[in-house]
């Protein structure tokens, strides 16, 4: 969904003693009374990458009691009128012809920045998505060893260029650039024709 969403965040206080925890849950209540009006930051950690999403806290935390006076448990709920959840940190794959796995951890597509290294003479290439089966290819080319071609995939800035010389009229009828969807995406830069080799 685009609309707002509703995260429901929840975790212990742990303190050494029960006055402790009280002024634990204390400044917790502070910093979730909304009279300051500033949206949160949340970060969050699946899969060893951090993401972060921007909301608002709906409404006073609830505590509940885990039997022990040093831990106490609590639940906020936060109202994120933007539902993008976005990475703090850029990822690479590699391919050298050979499919590799490129993870979006958000929950919108990512358009990504390609740059495709080649060595020997190269004529064809083909920059490939197979998860969402769409595919860039570049005919009638004469890319030589050591040519670097860089390919921005993203709407509205979308190009493919070797130094000085731009390439988009050399893109086949059918190409399409590509986003990298939410979870995994099996992707491959692959020479097509010339006898060399490209990756990516």
């Amino acid at each position: 969904s685009r609309g707002a969403r509703e995260l429901v965040i929840t975790g212990t206080l742990v303190g050494r003693s029960s006055s402790e925890v009280n002024g634990l849950r204390q400044s917790l209540v502070e910093v979730c009374d909304g009279t300051s009006g500033d949206a949160l930051r949340i970060r969050f950690t699946p899969q060893a990458t951090a993401v972060e999403v921007a909301g608002f806290v709906a409404g006073a935390p609830s505590f509940t009691s885990l039997g022990a006076s040093t831990m106490l448990a609590f639940e906020v709920s936060v109202v994120c009128g933007d539902p993008v959840a976005y990475s703090l940190s850029p990822s690479s794959v590699v391919s050298t012809g050979a499919l590799v796995t490129a993870i979006n951890l958000g929950n919108t597509v990512a358009w990504s920045t390609v740059t495709v290294a080649v060595t020997g003479s190269v004529t064809s290439f083909a920059l490939s998505n197979t998860t969402t089966g769409k595919v860039l290819q570049l005919d009638g080319c004469a890319f030589v060893d050591g040519d670097t071609i860089e390919v921005s995939m993203t709407p509205g800035i979308e190009a493919i260029v070797n130094g000085s010389q731009h390439l988009f009229d050399k893109r086949s009828g059918s190409s399409r650039f590509w986003p990298v969807v939410p979870g995994g995406n099996a992707v491959k830069a692959e020479a097509l024709s010339g006898g060399g080799s490209v990756n990516a």
